[in-house]
């Protein structure tokens, strides 16, 4: 258990939430953000989680709100797994200056949101779509490329000056809710 609110005024820079890591490798795991979380005035955030859920989230009074609001300078989603999106009500807004949003390895290829109606992912710059690196094999055959998958059960916004799978990805984008 991690309280948000203790980041304010503590002098960390630099924060990575982890779920299901180990011996240097994305394993399934889910990271769960219970009711409305702020996690703010950070250089960098890193979620590493197969599955970022978002449980007990209030109704927003407005399209600006969220139940996740998360920025920093740069923020990383990485995931390895392969759960299924699942429909909720909440809102996750993500702001930063440079977003990656990695997903794929040996345990599967889905970050999965659950428990989302909307997702934004807002950058000022990029947002790069990707494989963790740690989960990359020590040599791949030339002319097939890796793949990751982000997956949401709501609506999902990407806005930014430029996104784009970095080299050599396949990279999908899915929601999966009725809405679609």
């Amino acid at each position: 258990i991690f309280q948000a609110d203790h980041l304010q005024g503590s002098g960390i820079a630099s924060l990575t939430l982890a779920a299901g890591t180990a011996q240097g490798v994305l394993s399934p795991g889910t990271l769960q953000f219970t009711g409305n979380v702020t996690i703010g005035g950070l250089n960098s955030l890193t979620i590493d989680a197969s599955v970022v859920a978002l449980t007990n989230s209030p109704k927003t009074s407005g399209p600006a709100d969220c139940n996740v609001c998360l920025s920093a300078n740069y923020i990383a989603f990485q995931g390895a797994g392969q759960a299924a999106a699942a429909p909720g009500n909440g809102v996750l807004t993500a702001t930063a200056g440079m977003i990656d949003i990695n997903a794929g390895g040996s345990a599967g290829d889905i970050l999965s949101l659950a428990g989302v109606a909307s997702a934004n992912f807002i950058s000022t710059g990029d947002i790069r779509l990707g494989v963790p690196v740690v989960n990359l094999p020590n040599t791949t055959d030339p002319g097939v490329p890796q793949t990751g998958q982000l997956i949401t059960a709501g609506n999902l916004t990407l806005q930014a000056a430029q996104v784009y799978p970095v080299s050599d990805i396949d990279y999908t984008l899915k929601s999966t809710g009725s809405k679609s």
